[in-house]
């Protein structure tokens, strides 16, 4: 993925039926049938189903167990956004779909393993509130310009922290669980920043383009 860019506005995906209408701020975009029946979207679902089962055996004690349908659970995550550029099925709705159960998935387990597995509550909530608000925000700019805010580096670093310190509590690896808590704590602020710089950003341009057509 290329990391050049030519403006200083943040790296997006815009819905190709064009901007929102007038009066309209709230218009979803077009979703047809076969945007939603293709095979990274339903690895994206799939992982959505197996979510409970994940929970289920972190619940009952059965962390191995867990841990292996996690490993799945994080292949098909790696495998959607793979299959979707190389099959050419990447949709708006699929890079809506794929980063909203990445969320909720993590947000679930982090509060889970808060109960079982001493992860500290306090990040969990943090984790939590933290992609709240980037949800919330990523809807006032999709609802102002039908735009999708990619995960940029900070992003996927983020990420890949969050699943190594899952695994960490999950397997019990002590060696590694400080440091690697620390390294996401710190992260988890630099990317509420950084979602936050480009919301901003992307509001601020919308509102200078508007007051140079009217």
């Amino acid at each position: 993925m290329s990391t050049q860019n030519k403006t200083a506005e943040p790296r997006i995906t815009t819905d190709k039926s064009g901007p929102a209408q007038a009066g309209r701020p709230w218009s979803l975009p077009r979703i047809e049938l076969r945007t939603i029946i293709n095979i990274p979207n339903l690895l994206s679902l799939c992982r959505l189903a197996i979510l409970p089962l994940i929970l289920f055996f972190l619940i009952s004690h059965r962390d191995r167990v867990a841990f292996v349908i996690l490993i799945i659970f994080w292949v098909t995550d790696a495998l959607d956004g793979f299959l979707a550029r190389r099959l050419g099925q990447e949709t708006e709705l699929g890079k809506i779909l794929d980063p909203l159960v990445d969320k909720i998935s993590i947000g679930l387990i982090v509060l889970t393993l808060a109960v079982t597995n001493d992860f500290p509550i306090w990040l969990a909530i943090i984790i939590v509130t933290r992609d709240v608000l980037i949800l919330i925000g990523s809807i006032i700019v999709f609802s102002s310009r039908q735009s999708v805010v990619s995960s940029d580096v900070i992003g996927k670093i983020t990420g890949f922290c969050f699943a190594g310190l899952i695994a960490t509590y999950i397997l019990t690896i002590k060696p590694i669980m400080k440091p690697l808590f620390y390294i996401t704590s710190t992260l988890v602020a630099v990317s509420l920043i950084d979602y936050t710089t480009k919301f901003v950003r992307l509001i601020v341009l919308r509102n200078q383009k508007e007051d140079e057509n009217s």
